[in-house]
C-alpha cells in the first residue's frame, strides 16, 4: 500500500509477538472501498522457544509472504497492511474489495507450500479496526521505531550511535504556560535549553524577540523571561521521517535544499499557534528508548506532544565529544 513499513516487538495474549506493519496506511485508513478484512494464518513447521521461526525457515516464509502480497494486491484487489508472528503462527492481514476473488488467488499461491498447514477467513471491518487497533504500534513502539530510524540514519552518515552525543528533544504545547511548565520540569531532570533553538513566539499580539533573542513588550521594555525557555513555531531544521506528530514523530536533519518545504509541511501538521520547545542533554542514541518514552509521558502532563529528537552526526574517526552522563543514566542528576 505504501513504502513506509517497519517492525516492532510486543505481546499478544501474553506471548511474544513480532509485528510488521505498513505505517503509511495510517494516513489512508479506513478506505471505504476496501471494507473487508481478510486474513491468512500459517502454522510454523519448527518454531523456536519464543514461537518465532528459526533462521532457516525465514527465507521460505519471506518468499511466501512476497508471493501472497503480489497475488492479492494485483490490480488493487486488496491492500496488504501487516503481519503478526506469535505462538508458532504467522498471520497476514489484507483489506479487500467486496468484488475481489481473493480466495482463488490465495489457493493458487499456497499450492507450492503444502508443508504449511493454513487457514483463511474474512470479516467486515469498514473502520479498519484490525489495522488501527491491533497491527498499528502503540506510542511506546512508535518511539522505538523512530529511535531506530534516526540511529540508522546516523550510521548512514558514518556516525556511531553507541557513542555519546548532545541530543536535542522537541515537543509541542498548546500554550506558553504549558511550554514553560514542561521546561521547568525538564530542567529538574537535568535537561537544558538547546542553544540552537530559535527564540520565537507564535502570535503577533504576543511579545516578539529582539535581535538578541529577548522578548520585548509593545513599549519596548524587556518582557519577563525568568524561565528562559527557547520556544519555536515551526521546525525549519527538521523533517518528518514518516511517523505522525500526534503519536510521536521521528525527526532528523533535513538537507539544506529541502528545509523550507519540509518546514512548511511540518508546520501544517502542527496545531495552530503551537509552541515548540527544544531541550538538550547528552545521551547515547541507541539507548534512548526509555528516556524518550519518559519525556513523552512528561509532555502529556502539560497537554503537549513529544515530536522526536535529533543530534549532530560526527564521523567514526572524529574525536569523542566531551559529554557528561545523560539524565537517564545519572539518578542524582535527574533529581537536581
Amino acid at each position: 500500500m505504501t513504502d513506509n513499513w517497519d517492525s516492532y516487538l510486543c505481546e499478544v495474549d501474553d506471548k511474544p509477538a513480532s509485528m510488521l506493519v505498513d505505517l503509511g496506511a495510517w494516513d489512508l485508513a479506513p478506505r471505504p472501498d476496501y471494507p473487508l478484512m481478510a486474513y491468512v494464518s500459517l502454522k510454523l513447521t519448527d518454531p523456536d522457544e519464543y514461537g518465532f521461526p528459526k533462521t532457516d525457515e525465514y527465507d521460505s516464509l519471506a518468499g511466501l509472504e512476497d508471493a501472497l502480497d503480489a497475488a492479492l494486491t494485483r490490480e488493487d484487489g486488496a491492500h496488504y497492511v501487516g503481519r503478526c508472528i506469535t505462538d508458532g503462527h504467522l498471520d497476514m492481514f489484507f483489506y479487500v474489495r467486496v468484488d475481489f476473488a481473493w480466495r482463488k488467488e490465495l489457493e493458487e499461491v499456497m499450492r507450492p507450500y503444502a508443508a504449511y498447514p493454513w487457514e483463511c477467513g474474512v470479516r467486515e471491518d469498514p473502520d479498519w479496526d484490525v489495522y488501527l487497533d491491533f497491527l498499528f504500534p502503540d506510542n511506546y513502539a512508535l518511539l522505538t521505531i523512530q529511535n531506530r530510524r534516526v540511529c540508522r540514519h546516523l550510521q548512514e552518515l558514518g556516525d556511531d550511535p553507541s557513542r555519546s552525543h548532545m541530543v536535542e528533544h522537541w515537543a509541542d504545547f498548546p500554550s506558553q504556560d504549558a511550554a514553560l511548565g514542561f521546561m521547568q520540569a525538564a530542567r529538574s531532570r537535568g535537561y537544558s535549553v538547546a542553544p540552537s533553538g530559535p527564540a520565537l513566539v507564535p502570535n503577533a499580539d504576543q511579545a516578539a524577540p529582539d535581535s538578541d533573542g529577548h522578548a520585548k513588550d509593545e513599549a519596548g521594555a524587556e518582557a519577563d523571561t525568568d524561565a528562559g525557555p527557547i520556544l519555536a513555531e515551526g521546525g525549519a531544521r527538521f523533517q518528518n521521517i514518516g511517523l505522525y506528530p500526534e503519536q510521536g514523530a521521528g525527526l532528523e536533519p533535513a538537507p539544506d535544499e529541502q528545509q523550507d518545504a519540509e518546514a512548511a509541511a511540518d508546520t501544517d501538521r502542527r496545531p495552530e499557534n503551537a509552541f515548540q520547545v527544544c531541550i538538550a542533554a547528552p545521551g547515547i542514541p541507541e539507548e534512548l528508548d526509555e528516556e524518550t518514552f519518559a519525556l513523552a509521558e512528561l509532555c502529556l502532563e502539560y497537554a503537549g506532544s513529544y515530536r522526536g529528537w535529533s543530534c549532530a552526526a560526527f564521523a567514526q574517526d572524529d574525536a569523542e565529544p566531551a559529554c557528561p552522563d545523560s539524565p537517564s543514566s545519572d539518578p542524582d542528576r535527574q533529581n537536581k
